[in-house]
């Protein structure tokens, strides 16, 4: 895609993977994505507080 930005011309590109984790690292990777969001929430919870 291009974008043009003022006097310059930019090109967005994107790749994409696809995974295949063993059920080891399928485990691993849920529990740190669950970790991840949980602190997510908790800190924007937070700062809802102090604003």
């Amino acid at each position: 895609m291009l974008v043009f930005l003022g006097y310059h011309w930019i090109v967005r590109k994107a790749l994409v993977y696809r995974i295949y984790p063993t059920k080891k690292q399928a485990t691993l990777l849920q529990a740190t994505l669950d970790e991840c969001r949980w602190l997510y929430n908790h800190l924007l919870e937070k700062r809802k507080e102090v604003l």
